[in-house]
């Protein structure tokens, strides 16, 4: 899995500025928002190998708006080729918390590892 994720974000006009802070690792970036607006995690992922994200804990200043998967562009519907996964979340309030997921497939049991990406909204 690759440590860097692309942070997108697609605004609605509304009257409260918030500024999210979103960090995995090393790597941080911070981006000023609003409450109601959005923003995405690109998560690599290959369905082929029958694993998938799962969001198993997510804090309170955001809401779940949506999980879409893209195919890489070089792979032309081949079969076994990977692409992202990715995940748009609203910020609803201000707060601190925690995104937490897991790379799974549906027949093994839960693994104890997961990915971990701090939210500071204010």
């Amino acid at each position: 899995m690759h440590s860097i994720v692309r942070i997108l974000s697609v605004g609605i006009i509304t009257c409260f500025s918030t500024i999210i802070t979103v960090s995995h690792g090393h790597a941080s970036e911070s981006f000023q928002k609003k409450i109601n607006d959005y923003f995405s995690l690109d998560l690599p992922q290959n369905p082929s190998t029958a694993y998938s994200w799962v969001v198993t804990s997510l804090p309170q200043n955001l809401a779940l708006a949506g999980m879409d998967y893209r195919e890489d562009k070089d792979c032309n519907g081949r079969l076994g080729c990977g692409g992202s996964l990715r995940v748009t979340f609203r910020v609803i309030q201000a707060g601190v918390g925690e995104i937490r997921l897991k790379y799974v497939r549906p027949f093994e049991p839960m693994p104890k590892d997961f990915k971990s990406y701090h939210i500071e909204s204010r």
